[in-house]
């Protein structure tokens, strides 16, 4: 996937929910089954995205660090969380962005 892509997908779903990971992250593989299943939601759309494999959006969107779980609402950034994702802070930022609808 490209930036591009991303701002597609992005700028025409309501709510997405963008997980930003690489291989051999650890923490990335812990927290990616329960942010999935947060967000694996009809109202929600879910990305997950190897920033080896895609760099660009790494770079665009600022990553510097893994694992990133980014909340997008009508096409903005509403939520960002990094290199530690608490459960309860997505949960809560879901409902946030959930809430503004």
């Amino acid at each position: 996937m490209t930036h591009d892509e991303l701002l597609t997908v992005v700028q025409s779903a309501p709510r997405v929910a963008v997980y930003l990971t690489i291989e051999g992250c650890g923490p990335c593989h812990a927290v990616r089954p329960w942010a999935e299943a947060l967000f694996d939601d009809p109202s929600w759309r879910w990305l997950a995205i190897d920033t080896a494999a895609s760099p660009d959006i790494a770079g665009q969107l600022l990553v510097f660090s893994h694992p990133t779980l980014i909340l997008f609402a009508d096409g903005r950034e509403a939520h960002r969380f990094s290199r530690v994702v608490p459960r309860r802070a997505a949960e809560q930022g879901k409902a946030d962005v959930e809430r503004r609808a």
